[in-house]
């Protein structure tokens, strides 16, 4: 992983200057990335655009008024050992029509872990989908949710 890292360049552009989507995507172009020196190819944008969208996020928080806290954006070393590490990796950027500048973009893979102990459980107040008096939390009611359980106890 560490050759590849020092091959990556910063990218020639100012991510302060990409405009951001629109809900229709019309100005933007959704491109599927096949394999993985495609994604190691621009993992200085990979970087870029996540410190981008939390720097956004965080004006948006000022403006808007809310106190919410920002996450921090993901690091160079956190995206290098995804590309690196999950199998298979699918995914799309979304760059900008005109410029070609990157917008956005998502990686997927099948779901991994190395710890014994881990399990699936949808009803635990700690997923976040249920409240600890066992009723759908208001967050998720327009939602889909394992609700009873049974999709997690299929998986486990």
């Amino acid at each position: 992983m560490s050759r590849r890292l020092n091959k990556h360049k910063a990218p020639p552009y100012d991510f302060s200057e990409v405009p951001g989507c629109t809900k229709d995507l019309q100005e933007s172009c959704v491109v599927r990335i096949y394999s993985r020196p495609q994604w190691f190819s621009c993992i200085g944008e990979l970087v870029q655009i996540c410190t981008e969208a939390v720097r956004r996020q965080k004006l948006r928080n000022r403006f808007t008024g809310k106190h919410k806290d920002t996450t921090k954006p993901l690091s160079l070393f956190y995206i290098a050992d995804r590309l690196d590490t999950d199998d298979p990796i699918r995914g799309y950027m979304v760059r900008h029509k005109t410029t070609g500048w990157l917008q956005g973009f998502i990686i997927t893979t099948t779901f991994t872990t190395w710890q014994r102990w881990f399990k699936w459980d949808s009803i635990t107040p700690n997923a976040g989908i249920m409240d600890r008096k066992g009723s759908v939390r208001p967050c998720n009611a327009n939602r889909k949710v394992d609700a009873d359980g049974s999709i997690a106890k299929a998986l486990n």
